[in-house]
């Protein structure tokens, strides 16, 4: 899923984006998926739109415990200019990633 979107944005921006994934995906809701796009695609958009970046990275990770999941971790990085100050109120982009992330119980754990 992560892998086919990267290349994607790749071919179509010329900045060249890894993926690196840790951990197997497991089999998850439809809407999970979807969430999980949507925040990828809102951050690779915000790379192409502002950052004047020359490399993008997607790190991936799913964490299993006992046979279900445990957590799942994103981040997507870039060797940009910086996210200007008051940036979560600036755009609709942060915070539709940060709703998509909240619809899914996820917790802030950095965001530079």
């Amino acid at each position: 899923m992560v892998s086919a979107h990267a290349a994607t944005f790749n071919d179509i921006t010329s900045i060249p984006t890894t993926v690196n994934q840790e951990g197997d995906e497991p089999p998850l809701p439809t809407a999970t998926k979807g969430l999980i796009f949507s925040i990828i695609h809102n951050a690779l958009t915000n790379v192409n739109r502002h950052s004047q970046a020359k490399n993008v990275s997607v790190f991936l990770e799913f964490e299993l415990l006992e046979f279900e999941l445990g957590s799942i971790r994103l981040s997507v990085s870039d060797d940009g200019v910086g996210l200007p100050n008051g940036y979560t109120e600036r755009r609709e982009g942060f915070r539709n990633m940060l709703s998509s992330a909240e619809q899914m119980g996820a917790v802030r754990s950095n965001l530079q």
